[in-house]
């Protein structure tokens, strides 16, 4: 009896300790839950005209993980768009690390911001960080991406939990009754040729025109001395005449 009493108690020792030894396991296999945040902008996507004014939110999403700390850079086409201020309203952000800023610059317009959020963070969707107003300036399509990015989770370790930086990209048509950059070169390639075949023609009018006129008084010429030739011989029997009718009247005279 006390033999099979300790070869139970020996079995229900080995069971609990195989018990552990298959939740420890079960434990490595399964992944650690893993959080994930991400910045984007607002509209992702817009149809805009030339000369037209518009708003792009900046913000991040993180869903799963409070996070306390954000920062980014982006990046724009500084001939195709025009940044004309950035507006910390309805931030999420408690305190401006660096105070968002925008350069203009030539070819690539840059904006910058970094920011933190008291205790016990954001935790969500959406969260508005900075609104953008932009100016279109030139028809095309125009992206808007960030160059880099960092969100930090609020867990006293300062774990970068930022996985996606979703960029924008807008259209921007040109002002109705105006003529694209793409049309305007063609009409000048067009007015070019024109010009082109238009001189070519004056160039080789004239002569023609020329030839003729000088054909003409040539072909007249003869005619117009004979004639010339007529007049002064009838001149000059005239002034015979009058000279011996003049001559005889003074003779008498005397």
């Amino acid at each position: 009896m006390v033999r099979a009493a300790k070869t139970e108690e020996l079995l229900n020792r080995n069971a609990r300790y195989g018990v552990v030894f298959v939740v420890f396991v079960v434990s490595l296999m399964v992944p650690a839950a893993t959080h994930a945040a991400s910045l984007y902008l607002s509209p992702a996507s817009e149809s805009v005209t030339s000369g037209q004014t518009f708003m792009v939110t900046v913000g991040v999403s993180s869903a799963d993980q409070a996070m306390n700390a954000v920062s980014g850079d982006l990046a724009f086409p500084s001939s195709q768009l025009q940044v004309l201020s950035i507006s910390k309203s309805n931030s999420i952000i408690d305190w401006w690390v660096q105070d968002p800023s925008f350069a203009n610059s030539a070819r690539i317009g840059t904006i910058n911001f970094k920011g933190i959020i008291l205790n016990p963070g954001f935790t969500g969707s959406v969260g508005p960080i900075i609104t953008i107003t932009f100016r279109a300036i030139a028809p095309g399509s125009v992206p808007v991406s960030f160059l880099d990015g960092l969100v930090l989770a609020n867990d006293g370790n300062g774990t970068d939990i930022l996985t996606t930086m979703r960029p924008a990209a807008f259209t921007i048509v040109p002002v109705a009754g105006t003529v694209s950059p793409e049309s305007e070169e063609h009409d000048r390639a067009e007015n070019s040729t024109t010009a082109t075949t238009s001189f070519s023609v004056a160039t080789t009018a004239p002569p023609q025109v020329a030839n003729y006129g000088r054909a003409a008084v040539s072909e007249r010429s003869p005619d117009l001395l004979i004639s010339i030739k007529n007049c002064f011989a009838s001149v000059v029997e005239w002034l015979v005449n009058w000279a011996g009718v003049i001559l005889i009247a003074v003779f008498q005279g005397v």
